[in-house]
């Protein structure tokens, strides 16, 4: 009895693990959940953003990530890769990119992408794709969109310039209730005029 009742224990322990979402998270989730995250200012982003250096699940091409937390728990988690330094044409980061974007299509099917030089841009040339990204002349993202997950509504990825010559690949997965907490962001600072 107690070898059937430690069974079904355990299969459920393993079953509620294999459905977490993105690197072992899940909407909802309390901040007391993870160890180790340090509160990082975020003005770009709504709510209570969190750094952390690990999480439940991690991923080699990552190195930190930031944990966006509602009234209602957690909202939203990005990924960052490591720096890629001296790198003014972007080849490193455009690898690791497309090497993400492969296997996130494998799990989540062809995102749309967008990815765009605009006319009459003066960092154009090859060489000066981070500089052209730094200078809001180009993008270089997609984007995944879920009508029917239960939990996660939106996923983009795209490579994020730190100065003219170094950039990051960033991975934003948004949960449900994110749209929740940007607009009582937005209600709060439209009561603040």
């Amino acid at each position: 009895m107690i070898r059937i009742f430690l069974l079904i224990v355990l299969f459920l322990l393993h079953d509620a693990y294999s459905f977490a979402g993105p690197f072992g998270t899940n909407m909802y989730d309390a901040k007391e959940k993870f160890s180790n995250i340090t509160k990082y200012s975020s003005p770009s982003l709504p709510g209570e953003t969190y750094l952390a250096s690990e999480l439940p699940k991690l991923h080699s091409a990552f190195s930190s990530y930031l944990l966006i937390f509602g009234d209602n728990g957690l909202c939203g988690v990005a990924a960052m890769t490591k720096k890629f330094d001296h790198d003014r044409s972007g080849s490193d980061a455009r690898l690791k990119y497309e090497e993400l974007k492969g296997q996130l299509s494998e799990k989540y099917g062809v995102p749309k992408s967008i990815e765009f030089l605009k006319a009459g841009a003066l960092w154009k040339n090859d060489n000066e794709f981070v500089s052209s990204l730094f200078h809001n002349e180009r993008m270089h993202m997609c984007e995944w969109e879920f009508k029917d997950s239960d939990e996660i509504k939106r996923i983009y990825m795209l490579i994020q310039p730190q100065d003219q010559s170094c950039s990051t690949v960033v991975l934003f997965y948004l949960y449900k209730n994110y749209d929740e907490l940007k607009k009582k962001e937005e209600i709060k600072e439209k009561n603040a005029l």
